[in-house]
């Protein structure tokens, strides 16, 4: 009875081609997949990119965020952090809750260590679009009314003389 073997780079590869042809649950299935079996292969990182960029055509945001902080995790030195980033902080700004924050401290994290990169120009626009807008000072509308003049009655004084 022959034994079948499966190699990590077909695994890989047909788990590339998935997600090329926007087969986002094969895709998904074979990046995990590679993932559990080469935890320690010489694509795991790219594995873990790739699983991050099917589960968010998914719309699986936490699974992609997870994905693409084992990258940030294991790879800190990776060419690839910059996009990383970017694709960390706009999967945590869909799941529920407030992300807002450590969204924006992700993004700044790309214009300050890779001003260079390509992913520094949506960095910038997503950071304009998180911003808050600064309130515009209310302005006051000034009338011009008159003060309001109280007619009161004076009290003839005792001085005066009477008039009959």
């Amino acid at each position: 009875m022959a034994v079948s073997v499966i190699l990590p780079s077909k695994i890989y590869h047909e788990s590339y081609v998935n997600l090329v042809k926007k087969k986002y649950d094969l895709a998904s299935e074979g990046f995990a997949l590679y993932l559990e079996k080469y935890p320690r292969g010489e694509l795991v990182e790219n594995a873990y990119y790739n699983l991050g960029q099917a589960q968010g055509s998914r719309r699986k945001w936490k699974e992609a965020s997870i994905a693409y902080a084992n990258i940030l995790e294991k790879f800190p030195k990776s060419g690839q952090t910059p996009a990383v980033r970017l694709n960390y902080a706009l999967a945590i700004l869909e799941l529920p809750g407030s992300h807002k924050k450590e969204a924006m401290r992700y993004l700044q994290s790309i214009l300050k260590d890779y001003p260079k990169s390509p992913q520094v120009k949506p960095a910038k626009k997503h950071l304009r679009r998180l911003k808050p807008k600064p309130k515009k000072p209310a302005v006051k509308k000034t009338t011009t009314t008159k003060p309001a003049v109280k007619k009161t009655e004076t009290k003839k004084s005792s001085s005066e003389p009477k008039t009959r």
